[in-house]
């Protein structure tokens, strides 16, 4: 799961402009008020693990990148395969969501406002979320009862 602090763009750009002008660490630091260390910080590349494409495991169409990590990758599906698997476990059916709408797991959890340790539990099927959790996943994603695999439509028609 990606942590930390995310980049700050400007602070990088105007640190890479007085460098490239011949400024010392030091004396970018002192013009930006900030410290040395967060200027070398600043100026070294992003880090990040190797780019990597995600595919839907069963027919192999491309998916969204936006919130994935390479671990979704063994389980990923696209909303048509999805459609056409009804029985599918919950677990899939989220991710699947989640990964459409492009929201990382930690981002959906504060969409949702539930944890995203729910939401990591709740992917690789350690738990059921209870009807309140699972009304607040729907309202975040925008799916319903029956796309998210929940009750089927004879069910929803008769509630």
């Amino acid at each position: 799961m990606v942590s930390g602090r995310n980049p700050n763009w400007v602070l990088r750009r105007k640190a890479a402009e007085m460098r490239f002008q011949g400024l010392t660490l030091q004396q970018i630091a002192n013009h930006l008020g900030v410290t040395r260390q967060a200027i070398h910080s600043a100026l070294q590349p992003p880090r990040g693990g190797r780019p990597f494409n995600l595919r839907c495991k069963l027919c192999a169409a491309e998916l969204n990148l936006n919130g994935a990590i390479p671990r979704d990758a063994a389980t990923a599906l696209c909303l048509n395969c999805l459609a056409c698997r009804p029985r599918l476990p919950f677990a899939r059916r989220l991710q699947a969501f989640r990964l459409a709408a492009g929201l990382t797991r930690a981002q959906l959890a504060r969409k949702a406002g539930i944890t995203s340790t729910s939401i990591q539990n709740y992917e690789s099927d350690r738990l059921e979320p209870k009807w309140r959790q699972l009304a607040k996943l729907i309202r975040a994603l925008g799916a319903s009862l029956v796309t998210l695999g929940i009750v089927s439509e004879k069910e929803e028609l008769t509630a």
